[in-house]
């Protein structure tokens, strides 16, 4: 039952942050989203900042998707893994839009929300195998993480940001193959011919 109701709290106050941000969520809206009274939301989070951070390190850890060490054995496999990793992104921010909203939220005021979160996220053995495979030079020919991570997140998070501009541009044609399939392929052959070693 309490997690439950964590669970509930942990909802509402997603769709509150991501419409509102975290200066103009208000808590008696998220109890009332949850069906719960005040005092219960406070029980569970002394407050909006706590809130806040939980959504944040959920929604950090649901698009984080983490590659299985398994997968990481010779470097044709881990640009393969690389791949399929970056499909898996492109399709979770596709699906996705109401995360992409609270991180905009957080960016607009500093983005500390995420730094806490993406911090957390860095001390994960995942995190830390994925840095010795940028720092190797055997996978990727940049070697510096934060020139990866830019890169990284044009390509999938920041794509999403644009999309509306790019179409309302170049407006699709009828006959046009599915766009988030063709975005897929190109990003793919970007990344393989681009920023793979040889």
């Amino acid at each position: 039952m309490a997690d439950d109701t964590r669970q509930r709290i942990l909802d509402a106050a997603f769709a509150e942050f991501s419409a509102n941000g975290k200066a103009g969520a208000r808590m008696q809206a998220i109890a009332e989203r949850a069906q719960i009274n005040q005092a219960m939301l406070n029980y569970y989070f002394n407050s909006k900042d706590e809130l806040y951070a939980a959504v944040l390190q959920r929604s950090v850890e649901e698009c984080c998707h983490e590659l299985e060490p398994g997968e990481l054995k010779d470097e044709q496999s881990v640009q393969k893994t690389w791949l399929d990793h970056m499909e898996r992104d492109l399709r979770f921010w596709a699906e996705h839009r109401e995360v992409l909203h609270l991180i905009i939220h957080d960016l607009l005021v500093g983005g500390e929300g995420m730094k806490m979160a993406i911090r957390q996220w860095l001390e994960s053995p995942q995190s830390r195998e994925i840095s010795e495979q940028v720092s190797s030079g055997r996978v990727f020919r940049e070697q510096d993480a934060r020139q990866l991570v830019l890169h990284f997140l044009s390509l999938t998070v920041l794509n999403f940001l644009l999309v509306p501009v790019v179409n309302d541009i170049w407006p699709r044609r009828e006959d046009e193959p599915d766009w988030l399939e063709a975005r897929i392929e190109s990003v793919k052959d970007l990344i393989q011919h681009g920023l793979f070693v040889k």
